[in-house]
């Protein structure tokens, strides 16, 4: 909407100019450069700020075109000689430039640009001092400027229009390649029974917290066994067993929400928990609480030794970091296996848990 104020503000601006030229066309001037532009810039504003259609923004600028123009002729009418010209060929230039730009569709475009030829051409055959000859022929030397402007408009609506696409295209692209990569990393790093991280992706997570942790920092590690598994497959079936594991997959899960865990299946019926910066005593309370959970779930195992519903036995490791990581991950998964084991042998349904110090995860 800018160039329809700008085009008129140019027609008020030439009023006292004109009038310096041609003082006794002033009424005409007043009436064609002050009115008649006045009353198109009204009619163009309104349609191009509140209707928002393409027919009604085309109408506005053929008639703000041809107000214009109508502007130029009768002012040139009145000043009469050379004056005729100049103010023709101003405006159609000024017009022509501004129906190339504006964003209209290629018809209105057209049908602008139709209307500001014809206005060219009344003014031609108007002014006494040209004959229709090189009227004519001005004429047709304007309508190939102004074809060129219209011409440059589509070619370079068309080149935005192409790159648009092409951007839209790429980011589309972009975004299933995106997420293309993230399903699987989150297949190549999930369990698919459970839903908790495979044994691949767990071990990265503690070898990543061993590299990244400050010195002096805690780190519990809980190695998780459900009792009596194969009785449970062999009493109730590999159905059961499955189900069972997801029951205790999907605990795990909600435990790594509310308690700041990292939980893994590391295969078969193991799991292994991390507790970044939970000490020994906090971890153990924390392991009895979701044993607790799991007992309240009652999971049936009519088999087990050591109840009628699934148990856990845990082995926890507790460790202050070190300065020497080299073999801290090896370590304390051992350390932890060796813990579980100690439960079982106790018994199972218990958590035994054990301290390691940096001197001895380095050795």
């Amino acid at each position: 909407m800018e160039w329809f104020y700008i085009a008129t503000l140019i027609m008020w601006l030439t009023i006292p100019l004109d009038y310096l030229v041609a003082p006794e066309a002033i009424s005409t001037v007043l009436l064609g450069h002050g009115l008649f532009s006045t009353v198109a810039l009204v009619i163009a504003l309104r349609a191009w700020a509140s209707f928002g259609s393409n027919v009604w923004q085309g109408l506005s600028t053929c008639l703000f075109v041809g107000a214009i123009m109508a502007a130029a002729i009768l002012t040139g009418q009145a000043a009469g000689g050379a004056h005729f010209e100049r103010f023709v060929v101003i405006g159609f230039f000024g017009m022509s430039t501004g129906v190339a730009f504006l964003p209209l569709t290629t018809l209105w475009t057209v049908l602008a640009s139709l209307v500001l030829v014809l206005s060219f051409l009344a003014g031609q055959i108007l002014n006494p001092l040209v004959d229709l000859a090189s009227g004519l022929l001005f004429t047709c030397y304007c309508i190939a400027i102004g074809s060129a402007f219209v011409w440059y408009r589509w070619r370079s609506t068309g080149n935005q229009l192409r790159v648009a696409l092409l951007r839209m295209k790429e980011a589309h692209n972009a975004g299933l390649l995106k997420e293309s990569h993230d399903r699987l990393h989150f297949i190549a790093h999930t369990d698919a029974l459970t839903g908790l991280c495979n044994r691949e992706a767990v071990m990265e997570a503690l070898a990543l917290h061993l590299r990244e942790a400050p010195a002096d920092s805690v780190l519990s590690v809980a190695m998780i066994d459900i009792d009596d598994f194969k009785r449970l497959n062999d009493s109730l079936g590999h159905i059961a067993g499955d189900q069972a594991l997801r029951s205790v997959g999907t605990l795990f899960l909600d435990f790594e929400t509310s308690d700041n865990a990292r939980c893994g299946r590391i295969g078969g019926e193991e799991f292994l928990i991390l507790l970044p910066g939970i000490g020994a005593e906090l971890a153990h309370a924390r392991i009895a609480t979701l044993m607790g959970r799991l007992h309240q779930m009652a999971i049936a195992h009519p088999q087990s030794t050591v109840s009628d519903r699934v148990t856990l036995s845990v082995g926890i490791v507790t460790t202050t970091l070190g300065t020497n990581n080299r073999c801290e991950l090896e370590a304390l998964v051992r350390t932890a296996d060796i813990a579980l084991y100690a439960a079982k042998k106790e018994g199972r349904n218990r958590i035994v848990s054990v301290a390691l110090g940096p001197e001895r995860m380095a050795a």
